[in-house]
């Protein structure tokens, strides 16, 4: 931006919808702030975990893409359509629209009623350890769950509950920045 602004003083014609579509990158913008959740949580929250931190798209309340995940080389192990399993965290937390933590997900999986679970299997093996948490990223407009920022921790209880208030309010800033840039995709495929 602060380039444009400096080419701006020297050229009397710029064309908006040049300035627009060169300034804003959602494309690029949306994978970093998923990269700068993990980087909180690693520096913040914990080094002994590994945490992969995910970003899944959902239309009509069900998740159809993994939009971005980070590390890169971590890709998700379990399907956007595993996911829509009504026992799953993000599920959970598309119908709740609100964060949805899992202090332990073998302990979640040994639950023997499948409609008290808030974890669904997927690709997790018998001797994995974790914690889950998913957070709706709500549409101002729709008031429609558009994206659930999906982050595990590799160590059992690495997320509890009671620090719900901290994670909300870190993942706050985040969803906020996250809806900017979605309503920049937008409308930059509007513009287009």
């Amino acid at each position: 931006m602060c380039g444009k602004a400096k080419a701006s003083t020297e050229d009397a014609q710029l064309c908006a919808k040049t300035v627009f579509r060169e300034i804003t990158q959602p494309e690029s913008q949306i994978p970093l702030l998923i990269h700068g959740i993990h980087t909180v949580f690693e520096s913040v929250i914990s080094e002994e975990v590994t945490w992969r931190i995910g970003l899944l798209k959902i239309e009509g309340g069900k998740p159809i893409d993994w939009y971005a995940f980070f590390p890169g080389e971590s890709p998700p192990r379990t399907s956007p359509r595993a996911l829509g399993a009504p026992s799953s965290t993000v599920s959970k937390c598309i119908e709740t629209k609100a964060m949805v933590i899992v202090e332990d997900i073998q302990q979640e999986l040994g639950k023997r009623n499948k409609q008290s679970r808030r974890f669904v299997k997927g690709n997790t093996q018998p001797n994995d350890q974790g914690s889950q948490l998913c957070y709706p990223i709500i549409h101002s407009a729709t008031g429609e769950v558009e994206y659930v920022i999906t982050i595990a921790g590799d160590r059992a209880r690495c997320m509890l509950e009671r620090y719900r208030t901290i994670f909300d309010y870190v993942l706050q800033r985040f969803a906020l920045r996250l809806s900017i840039e979605h309503a920049l995709l937008i409308m930059k495929e509007k513009s287009q």
